[in-house]
């Protein structure tokens, strides 16, 4: 049986001869949710999943429901029952697996499409994902399928889908036969791992604060551009997520910090430039600590610079859906929402606010100083912002090329680096100024090149165009 076969016509049907299909609520190219009415003890109504038993990947989405069912927080929604079955009503017997989970009173993606959430809305329902994502990951899980589909509120209480396939983290995994914007850019070469649940996250955030994700071509070799511009702290959080290379992007805890205002840690600058010397590391976080060490030999200041990345744990999560995979535009109305009163528990990773983030963590900021060209073809310079402790520890300079499409409204449409084998640190932070440029409108469309060069100094930035 084809997977589509069973997408919006089986009403009526019976699975295990105890889930009656009532309504078709949703689905997607690999199967559908259905509302179901159980039989027997414990009759009630409950959502079921059905999958073609002869799909590709079959077996593995019935051994990860499994594995899901066991899993217990107050933030996953809970499995049911999984199995294997008839579709009894079918003439021909189809063969389906099948996952029962609670069933959702509200979906983010039924939402969306109505208005976007307030900042308010959208901090109350990070809370819940961070922690459910924690819990995921440190049992050895990957959502890999997180989107506003996959947000739900069950009796008040905001959850994430948890059906879920075995996958190993930073193994080869089934690959999506159509990825989206949701899909984090690894998952086309088959690598899943914690990070692709924060590349998710990050457009599930800029959709639910505009109705749509931010424009993204996965080919492109750009990352995507967040426009219009996010209320902070998301704005910071979205950039975090969205980033090509998975182990430069946010993980949770630092998510949580940007949520709470608690200043966030610096990644060390990595893959240096050959005239760029920085100081030892030897711990998990960018924390420069002044040591004084006044006792008998009143040893001077030492700074340290700490990096790591976090280590992947194993395996992805699937989704309950309803028809909206992707929100559209659409003006904000005001009718209250089950998201927007739901008072949320705090996430197992949950901190204490502390004062709010230094300059050190704010985001790029418009160079009023510099000098424009005398053609006027820039019209907005955003230079990067690099903590003074960091451009210290550089020795002579690091130089950053970034690639920039100019649209013919004089926006950035992508930015890339094109100097790999440089400093991970100073390319993040090149690009992200990179897509803060405007240009004139009809004068400067084409490529761009922006070297960035940074020195003890300060920075200084040489524009030219490629092509017109």
């Amino acid at each position: 049986m084809e997977t589509t076969a069973i997408l919006a016509d089986r009403d009526g049907c019976v699975v295990d001869s105890r889930y009656d299909l009532v309504r078709w609520l949703g689905g997607t190219a690999e199967g559908s949710v259905y509302l179901t009415a159980t039989r027997g003890a414990g009759a009630g109504k409950a959502a079921i999943k059905l999958i073609a038993a002869d799909s590709p990947g079959a077996e593995a989405r019935l051994a990860g429901w499994a594995s899901a069912a066991r899993l217990d927080h107050p933030r996953l929604l809970r499995v049911v029952q999984t199995g294997r079955s008839t579709l009894e009503g079918e003439p021909e017997g189809s063969q389906v697996v099948y996952v029962v989970t609670e069933l959702a009173d509200e979906v983010l993606a039924e939402i969306l499409p109505e208005r976007a959430l307030t900042p308010d809305e959208a901090k109350d329902m990070l809370g819940p994902i961070l922690g459910a994502l924690a819990h995921l990951h440190s049992h050895g899980f990957v959502h890999g399928r997180l989107k506003p589909s996959n947000i739900l509120v069950v009796a008040d209480s905001l959850k994430l889908s948890a059906d879920c396939a075995p996958i190993a983290c930073g193994k080869a995994a089934a690959l999506t036969p159509a990825p989206g914007v949701y899909d984090a850019p690894e998952l086309s070469r088959g690598i899943i791992s914690p990070a692709a649940d924060v590349w998710s996250l990050g457009m599930t955030i800029a959709a639910a604060l505009t109705q749509r994700t931010p424009a993204w071509e996965r080919n492109s070799g750009f990352e995507p551009v967040v426009r219009p511009a996010l209320p902070a702290p998301f704005e910071s959080i979205v950039r975090g997520c969205l980033r090509l290379e998975a182990a430069s992007r946010l993980t949770l805890p630092e998510i949580h910090d940007h949520l709470e205002g608690i200043e966030p840690a610096r990644t060390a600058p990595a893959g240096l430039d050959p005239d760029f010397t920085p100081s030892p590391a030897h711990s998990s976080r960018w924390a420069p600590a002044w040591i004084a060490a006044a006792v008998f030999l009143g040893i001077a200041v030492t700074a340290l610079i700490l990096h790591s990345h976090q280590s992947p744990s194993p395996a992805p999560l699937a989704e309950q859906a309803p028809a909206a995979e992707q929100p559209t535009p659409a003006p904000p109305s005001t009718p209250a929402s089950v998201l927007s009163q739901a008072a949320p528990a705090q996430p197992a990773l949950a901190h204490k606010p502390s004062a709010a983030p230094s300059a050190h963590a704010r985001e790029p900021q418009p160079d009023s100083s510099a000098p424009v060209p005398q053609n006027g073809a820039i019209v907005r310079r955003v230079m990067p912002s690099v903590p003074p402790d960091a451009l210290e520890t550089i020795r002579g300079k690091v130089v950053i090329n970034v690639r920039v499409q100019v649209e013919a409204n004089g926006n950035v449409s992508g930015a890339v680096s094109e100097s790999p084998n440089a400093s991970r640190y100073f390319n993040r932070l090149a690009v992200e100024a990179a897509q803060g440029w405007q240009f004139a409108p009809g004068q400067a469309s084409g490529v761009w090149m922006l070297h960035f060069v940074y020195r003890r100094g300060g920075i200084n930035v040489i524009a030219d165009q490629r092509s017109p």
